[in-house]
């Protein structure tokens, strides 16, 4: 999915004016942080675990300083996390996984939660689609427009 696809998805949302481009890759953390003009942390990211039926997925959106924790996962979903590859990744999003995140996507087969984590801060950046472009949406608005299903404890900082 393109960025093109994500920006007329928040346009319902009224979200457009929030989109910045980074001179590198989001995946290049500091030096996309440092072009953006924030912290490393405001940074989120979207991670996608296979369902408990294995039908479908869950994407988990938390700050990129923080990892998934197995424990609290099993926890909250009731099932030990499978991290999904690249082609399912693609099949139930849409998005390459180094562009994974959680808007326009098959709310059927895919459910998005996002941590607590992120409500750490007034404002945090979510990639777009692609390498470069991100959304910069308080959390509320972050939970909203991801239709998310709840906030969930999932992760712990590094």
């Amino acid at each position: 999915m393109t960025p093109d696809k994500v920006i007329e998805y928040l346009r319902k949302f009224r979200k457009t004016d929030r989109f910045k481009k980074s001179r590198y890759p989001v995946t290049a953390v500091e030096d996309a942080a440092d072009s953006l003009g924030i912290i490393p942390s405001k940074l989120v990211r979207t991670t996608a675990f296979a369902n408990k039926a294995g039908d479908g997925c869950v994407l988990v959106v938390t700050s990129i300083d923080t990892n998934i924790d197995l424990k609290r996962y099993k926890s909250r979903f009731r099932y030990l996390p499978d991290e999904l590859d690249d082609e399912k990744i693609l099949e139930y999003t849409g998005y390459d996984y180094e562009c994974l995140c959680p808007f326009a996507v098959d709310e059927e087969r895919t459910k998005v939660y996002i941590d607590n984590y992120v409500k750490r801060f007034d404002y945090v950046y979510v990639p777009t689609g692609d390498n470069y472009t991100v959304a910069k949406l308080s959390p509320e608005e972050l939970f909203k427009c991801a239709k998310a299903l709840d906030w969930v404890d999932v992760a712990k900082s590094w």
